[in-house]
């Protein structure tokens, strides 16, 4: 089982990394004038080496538009990426998920980029063992669950609200209406 960190890398070789947790301080080293954000850690039985091609299988299962291309780092020029690509590079603990046509404020492309990680992210969860992302994935869950049935209460409420005025309109409609017809006297 391996035990992995998300983070978000502004600048320098920016972009979402997947790493062993073991490997994690040696690129924030590598990376220390640059700003970056774990976001969390999970564990999964996917080896760090299968890493890149199970995370590609999975988002292609996800049928996206863009075109992802699966490459080793030491042959990738970011220079050279296409725009209308999505790169998975293979890193030596890990991989780097690389979106060079993403544009905007860096608050922007990371939302993007952890929009993007939910795409994968469960796919590659342990079910023995639980990083703070598992956490947080399950309260999402939970959350979403509770609204799903909140809301379909509210559904129901206005419903039978509506049926209720509607059958309200109908009786004062009905009793607004100019009586016709001949009455009986006796």
């Amino acid at each position: 089982m391996e035990h992995y960190n998300l983070l978000y890398v502004e600048e320098g070789p920016s972009g979402l990394y997947v790493l062993r947790t073991s490997e994690e301080d040696s690129l924030v080293q590598r990376l220390s004038t640059s700003p970056h954000q774990n976001i969390g850690d999970f564990y999964s039985n996917v080896p760090s080496e299968e890493l890149a091609d199970r995370i590609s299988q999975i988002l292609q299962k996800a049928s996206l538009s863009m075109e992802i291309v699966v490459v080793n780092q030491g042959s990738f020029d970011e220079s050279k990426a296409d725009l209308q690509k999505e790169y998975i590079i293979k890193e030596k603990a890990g991989v780097r998920i690389y979106l060079p046509g993403a544009g905007g404020t860096n608050q922007h492309k990371q939302e993007l980029y952890q929009d993007r990680s939910m795409d994968f992210l469960e796919a590659l969860f342990s079910d023995e063992k639980e990083g703070s992302l598992q956490i947080e994935f399950k309260e999402l869950v939970e959350c979403f669950t509770e609204a799903n049935v909140r809301l379909e209460e509210l559904t129901r409420e206005i419903k039978k609200g509506i049926k209720e005025l509607t059958d309200e309109l109908i009786v004062a409609e009905v009793l607004r209406r100019p009586k016709t017809g001949k009455q009986v006297l006796n």
